[in-house]
Parts: C-alpha cells; structure tokens; sequence
C-alpha cells in the first residue's frame, strides 16, 4: 500500500467512525425521548387516577352524610309513630 491508499483509508475509518457516533448518539436521544414522552403519559393518566379518587372519595362522603341525615329522620318518624301508638 502507497501513502495515498492509506490516506484514503484513513480519511474513510474516520468518516465511519464519525457516522456511527453520529447514529449512537442519535439512537440515545431518540431512546432518552421515548421514555421521556412514556413518563408523561404514565403522569396524565396518574393525575387522571387521582382526580376520579377525589371525585369516589366525595361521593362517599356525601352518600354517608345523606345515610345519616336519612337515619336521623327515620328515627324521628318511629319516635312520633310510637308516640301515636302510645297515646290510642
């Protein structure tokens, strides 16, 4: 091989090299992007998760407070009930 052939060769390894940085460091930031976009959507879909437990945890409450509101006034009609009995 001749100085000019070994150039060539070299200038060549280095083109590929400098190809196949490029393409590595391509691939990393496209697989850094990936997981970064699947993180997002794993956050809405927590923020999502937790809004419908606020919603389920308020629903609760109310039903138990519309139970015991419904209670109060069920003990209220048996005392007066009894009361009608008691009294014939």
């Amino acid at each position: 091989m001749n100085d000019q052939s070994t150039q060539r060769v070299t200038a060549i390894t280095a083109v590929l090299q400098l190809a196949v940085l490029i393409v590595g460091v391509g691939g990393l930031f496209f697989a850094v992007g990936q997981r970064e976009e699947s993180l997002n959507g794993v956050q809405q879909e927590v923020s999502d998760l937790k809004g419908i437990s606020a919603d389920l945890v308020k629903a609760q409450i109310l039903s138990t407070a519309k139970d015991g509101e419904h209670e109060r006034v069920l003990r209220d009609i048996l005392r007066r009930v009894e009361r009608l009995e008691e009294s014939n």
